[in-house]
Order: structure tokens, then C-alpha cells, then sequence
């Protein structure tokens, strides 16, 4: 969130997707403001404003500044920094800033400033991609789990409207996996699998976490996108659409639901975060709390809820 204080001195604000840093020597930090907001004429003329960067528990705040409510500021906690431009109260860090320079960028003001204070708390980040936000929180609570279970980390890359499997020793198709060790935190061994295949794959975001029918082993799913076409791979691998799997022939089993699932979300490109353990199956859209496997999909199906736009 961007704040500033008007020529009246009344509180100014907006919620920013994102600000970047400029430079180390001097600290500089650059946001960008759209020529119809309606706070824009405040930032036209501010000699100072402030990035707070919102916890993932501040997701109202970051609504309420998106919004076109005229008194944003009577419903959030803030005072005034020492440059005079609003805080929000308990945010994960603000930079106070000084205007370094402003210069005209199409439909946007880009301002640039020059960082003079800064503070920060313990939390996590708020993160908005995709259309929706996104809970890191989520994230780990999903993967954390009790030391002494096998983790299988593997990947739904996609490209075009196709997965990508690879072929088991045995005949049966998976996605590309590997164990990991430790933690679980750390992704190399799964580029390594990439690399065996010949492929070139980004992994994006979470997908998948269950415990197979294997003793003591959880698999954790990621999605991916294909960056080159398989070539000059160790292991057989193919891209195949919905149409082309070959359905009785996937390892482990779970696979089987789970990219059902998958190409049903990428027909309406709205995705969640699957968890299935002892306790039950949940689902997670980037957006909501978690909910029922079988509500969500009657939900999805039917054209029902769609994230903030």
C-alpha cells in the first residue's frame, strides 16, 4: 500500500501490486500510479509518501485501498510517520520516502523515492498473483510434516494444453519426480530429474500434497511450465492432453484424480492447492480458506465464485 497526505492534509492511498528497487547508493524505490486514480493529484504534488508492504493477514486492508471507498482510512489502524505520510498499523515493513524524482509513463505516474526510514515485523508477506492471492502460509502448513516420512517431490509441467509424463522402468507413465532429502525444502533434485528427461521446465506454484498407499511417503506436487520441447532424454518422456493418458496406466493411483483435476481447472484456468492426509481431503483456492474436495469441484464446475479482478 502507497500513502501520502494531500494538499489539505487529509490521508491518501492506494494498494500497488508491486514497487522495485532503483538503487543501494542512494536507496531508492519506484511505484507507479495509474493517471485515473483518484488519489493520483495527491501524488502529483506530495514532497514524501510510504510503502507499507501487508501481511498475509492484512488481505482486507489491501481490499479496501483497491477500492473507491472515500473514507479508506477510517477503517484501517494507521499514524503518521515521521515524513508525515500514513503507516498501517502492524504491517510486515514500511519505507518512508522522500520524492527523489517523477516522471510521466503513458497512463501512469512513475514516482521515484528516496528511502529515509524504514521498519520492519516478524509475518508473512501478502502475495497477490494469477488473479488472486496467494498464502505462503498455506504453503507451508501443506508441506510441513512430521520427520520419518519419504518425500517424493514431482511436477505437472505443462505446455499447451499437454502434461508431461515419463515413462516408469515398469511400463506405467508419472510425472517427473524425485525423493528428496532432509526437509524437503530444497527443489534440486527435481531439476535434475528435468534434466534426465532432456527438458528445460519453471516451477510455479504448489498443487499437490497426500500421502500415497506406500508406508510413510508423501508426494508434493508442484505445477510447472515447459520452457523446450523433450529432447536427447535418459528417460522416455511424452506431452500428452487429456484425451491422450492413458488413465489405467498411472503411478501412483492419486494420479489419477488428481490431473482429472487439473485439466478441469485449466479449462476455467482457476486452480487450488489439493492436501489429502489421515485427517481428509481439503482444497484451497489462492483466495479462499480451505474447503470440501467435492464442494469445490461442484462449485468450479458450475461457474460459481472467481477472484478479486
Amino acid at each position: 500500500m502507497v500513502t501520502t497526505v494531500g494538499t489539505g492534509g487529509d490521508p491518501r492511498g492506494f494498494t500497488a501490486n508491486s514497487f522495485t528497487s532503483v538503487s543501494l547508493d542512494p536507496p531508492l524505490v519506484l511505484i507507479c500510479i495509474a493517471n485515473g486514480a483518484a488519489s493520483k493529484p495527491a501524488f502529483d504534488e506530495c514532497a514524501s509518501f510510504a510503502i507499507n508492504v501487508l501481511k498475509e493477514e492484512q488481505r482486507e486492508t489491501s481490499g479496501i485501498f483497491a477500492s473507491k471507498s472515500p473514507k479508506k482510512f477510517d477503517r484501517v489502524d494507521w499514524h503518521r510517520g515521521s515524513l508525515g505520510a500514513p503507516l498501517i498499523a502492524d504491517c510486515l515493513a514500511t519505507f518512508e520516502c522522500t520524492v527523489f524524482d517523477r516522471r510521466p509513463a503513458g497512463d501512469h505516474l512513475v514516482l521515484i523515492g528516496r528511502v529515509e526510514a524504514f521498519s520492519s515485523s516478524a509475518g508473512r508477506p501478502l502475495v497477490y498473483g494469477q488473479g488472486g492471492y496467494l498464502s505462503l502460509g498455506l504453503e507451508q502448513e501443506v508441506v510441513a510434516r512430521p520427520p520419518g516420512k519419504d518425500v517424493i517431490v514431482s511436477c505437472i509441467v505443462e505446455h499447451e494444453d499437454r502434461v508431461l509424463l515419463v515413462r516408469r522402468p515398469e511400463g506405467l507413465w508419472t510425472l517427473p519426480h524425485a525423493s528428496l532429502v532432509g526437509s524437503g525444502k530444497d527443489l534440486v533434485p527435481l531439476k535434475q530429474a528435468f534434466r534426465r528427461i532432456g527438458v528445460r521446465a519453471q516451477i510455479t506454484f504448489l498443487y499437490s500434497v497426500f500421502e500415497s498407499d506406500a508406508p510413510d511417503t508423501v508426494h508434493i506436487v508442484y505445477r510447472g511450465k515447459l520452457q523446450d520441447e523433450p529432447g536427447g532424454a535418459v528417460q522416455e518422456a511424452v506431452l500428452a492432453g487429456q484425451e491422450d493418458v492413458r488413465w489405467d496406466s498411472l503411478w501412483p493411483p492419486q494420479l489419477r484424480g488428481m490431473l482429472r483435476r487439473f485439466f478441469q481447472e485449466r479449462a476455467i484456468n482457476q486452480f487450488g492447492i489439493y492436501s489429502d492426509f489421515e485427517d481428509g481431503g481439503r482444497v484451497a483456492r489462492l483466495t479462499d480458506d480451505a474447503e470440501g474436495f467435492d464442494h469445490y469441484l461442484r462449485r468450479t464446475s458450475t461457474g460459481g465464485e472467481t477472484g478479486p479482478g
